[in-house]
């Protein structure tokens, strides 16, 4: 099978001042301890996704659920508005977004990914200038068009993500009713478990990002039998 692309890193580092960054200490002095394991947390799932995170209800939900005891929902959030308050996470960016990111953030990123091949970005996230002379950088960009024609694709997508169901045991894999069921036509139920297993895991433990879940798949089960080799790199 090939292997998916891999935005994420697979480690960070935080400076040895860390704690006694202003912006810290004041979610420490609000919230204690549990405030400054919600930081380390949030920019443990940034640097595993890349150099971004998107967030919204659902996944504030699902992160309360993982990072441990005695973490609730409502204090998740309000670590996160102090967070954006004091300029730790970009408020421009979360609130046209929805992401959590940071010029920091971007900064550590790209220099821990310069001996990459490629790259994968969008450039409506980016805070910093990605020099690629020194990364092979495939730039995305989100449709701003503010035409007719843009609302009514947008709309369309809208609709899209309502029908979508989430799959696996991480709720990451996004498919529609009808996506599922020609998958499950196509490769039966136990497969296509096992291919959601893989790909499910892969978003939540190595960073795996993919634009459309049911393509991915596809292309995943077509290789399933073919030997481990180098994979071409995609563009979202």
């Amino acid at each position: 099978m090939a292997r998916p692309i891999k935005s994420g890193l697979d480690y960070f580092t935080l400076d040895i001042d860390f704690f006694e960054d202003e912006k810290i200490e004041f979610v420490s002095a609000k919230y204690g301890e549990l405030g400054e394991l919600i930081i380390v947390k949030l920019l443990s799932r940034i640097y595993r996704n890349g150099y971004y995170l998107e967030w919204d209800e659902d996944r504030c939900i699902l992160f309360t659920k993982r990072v441990g005891k005695n973490i609730t929902f409502e204090l998740v959030n309000e670590v996160i508005e102090e967070l954006l308050k004091r300029k730790f996470f970009n408020k421009s960016k979360f609130k046209k977004h929805g992401i959590l990111t940071s010029h920091g953030i971007q900064k550590r990123y790209f220099k821990a990914v310069e001996r990459r091949r490629h790259i994968r970005v969008i450039s409506e996230y980016l805070l910093v200038n990605v020099d690629t002379n020194l990364i092979n950088v495939d730039i995305n960009s989100v449709n701003t068009n503010k035409s007719t024609q843009s609302k009514v694709k947008k709309s369309k997508v809208k609709n899209k993500r309502e029908k979508m169901k989430a799959f696996g045991e991480f709720k990451h894999v996004l498919l529609t009713k009808e996506e599922y069921q020609n998958l499950l036509k196509k490769w039966g139920k136990n497969f296509l478990a096992h291919m959601i297993k893989i790909l499910d895991e892969g978003i939540e433990l190595k960073g795996y990002s993919y634009k459309n879940h049911n393509l991915a798949i596809q292309k995943w089960a077509k290789k399933e039998d073919e030997p481990d080799t180098k994979p071409t790199v995609y563009v979202d």
